[in-house]
């Protein structure tokens, strides 16, 4: 029989596990730096959670995994990490605020796949709850902004906001309740063409008059409109560049697709043009579907599996592999495995292998670094050291084989 993944998930072996862990770090490290808390929550949401009318939208949810469980509840899995936080807040009442929470963590659509793009991924989220400056919107950029120039990604900051977009809206004669219908074809011109979008608002119903007033006036300069919501954006501006970003522009195409957003939307793009690494928004009117408070908020997501997709070179760990040249050194060997587990990855042979079988599974499972223990060499006070991938050997003592390998340097396998 051939098995075969669910569509739209994956495996990712070891080496893939090390980058991915990399990257995960380096994001979870940037956003404690910024003051950020972590949180959790479940994977499954009851459907009235994710299903509450402007919260992620119909779009959404036509994506949204829904089925029965045992006791014919509606449940759903999660398709973001903000309706789930929104319904957090809601429970905890008592959360001093400003809330600065993250949370890394899966979730689940059935939509398109593509070059990362799957139905099942990781996000890193954070937000600011209960904070209504637009010092909060700046403060989630710089962070995420900073994560990433960690990575060493090069990347460009989309700023807009749903004001200036509503505004627009309005000003082509769009009635109220069919802006989120227009802004959902909108939000699609990252990914098909101009001539597309307009074709699809077409399908919807909407006149060529309409169309064209709004791709004449989305694509205006900042300073040519005169509308509400450009002040904050301008303020936004002021902030990024307090902040020291510099590589942000103000693109009045950029709708993002999701319901829930109020204020300033954002998306982060790569240069390496695999579309958007990280997006996100104020989110006003979100806790106030859960809760009789309203309470402003703010958040970015960062998408985990477009930035592994990116990044190319990253550190490896050192993984040592400790072999033992005869049976009769092996309480040494144990010792040194010890020693060496305080500071390294390190591992050992559990079947009792000759050196050469030994030697062959460390080259097969990718170590970089063997450190063989022999009879001989332990009576020096010694072990021998090769890098796998030059073939290279040195012997070290034992009591200098810690600073020796901390500043051993290797070819990458």
């Amino acid at each position: 029989m051939r098995y075969e993944n669910v569509k739209g998930t994956r495996d990712f072996n070891p080496e893939e596990m090390e980058k991915r862990k990399y990257i995960i770090d380096v994001i979870r490290k940037t956003f404690e730096e910024f003051g950020f808390v972590e949180i959790d929550t479940p994977c499954l949401e009851k459907w009235d959670v994710l299903s509450k009318k402007g919260a992620g939208g119909e779009g959404i949810l036509e994506e949204t995994y829904k089925f029965e469980d045992k006791s014919k509840a509606l449940i759903g899995l999660r398709y973001d990490l903000t309706v789930p936080l929104a319904r957090f807040v809601a429970m905890n009442k008592k959360l001093p605020l400003p809330f600065k929470r993250y949370q890394i963590g899966k979730v689940w659509r059935y939509g398109d796949i593509s070059k990362g793009r799957l139905r099942e991924f990781l996000q890193a989220d954070i937000d600011i709850v209960g904070a209504d400056s637009i010092l909060a919107d700046a403060e989630v950029l710089a962070c995420a902004s900073s994560a990433l120039k960690k990575l060493k990604i090069d990347f460009l900051i989309r700023i807009n906001s749903r004001k200036i977009l509503n505004s627009i809206m309005k000003k082509a004669g769009i009635k109220n309740e069919l802006v989120i219908d227009a802004l959902r074809s909108i939000d699609k011109l990252d990914k098909i063409s101009e001539d597309e979008v307009k074709k699809e608002l077409f399908s919807k119903g909407f006149g060529k008059e309409v169309v064209e007033k709004i791709f004449e006036m989305i694509k205006s300069k900042p300073e040519e409109l005169k509308i509400d919501g450009i002040e904050e954006l301008n303020k936004l501006s002021d902030y990024l560049k307090l902040y020291g970003i510099n590589n942000f522009k103000i693109d009045f195409s950029l709708a993002r697709g999701l319901d829930y957003y109020t204020g300033p939307i954002f998306e982060i793009v790569s240069k390496e043009r695999i579309g958007s690494i990280a997006g996100g928004g104020r989110y006003d009117n979100l806790i106030e579907l859960f809760s009789s408070e309203k309470i402003p908020a703010t958040g970015i997501s960062l998408g985990i599996e477009r930035i592994f997709e990116i990044l190319k070179e990253y550190p490896k760990k050192k993984r040592i592999f400790v072999a033992l040249s005869t049976e009769d050194v092996f309480e040494d060997a144990i010792k040194i495995v010890k020693m060496l587990r305080e500071k390294f990855y390190v591992d050992y042979d559990l079947k009792g292998r000759k050196l050469s079988k030994q030697m062959e599974y460390a080259d097969a499972a990718g170590f970089s670094i063997v450190v063989i223990v022999g009879k001989k060499d332990l009576e020096n006070n010694e072990v021998t050291v090769r890098d796998m991938e030059s073939g290279n050997e040195k012997k070290i003592k034992i009591k200098d084989l810690e600073s020796f390998l901390e500043n051993f340097k290797f070819k990458e396998h």
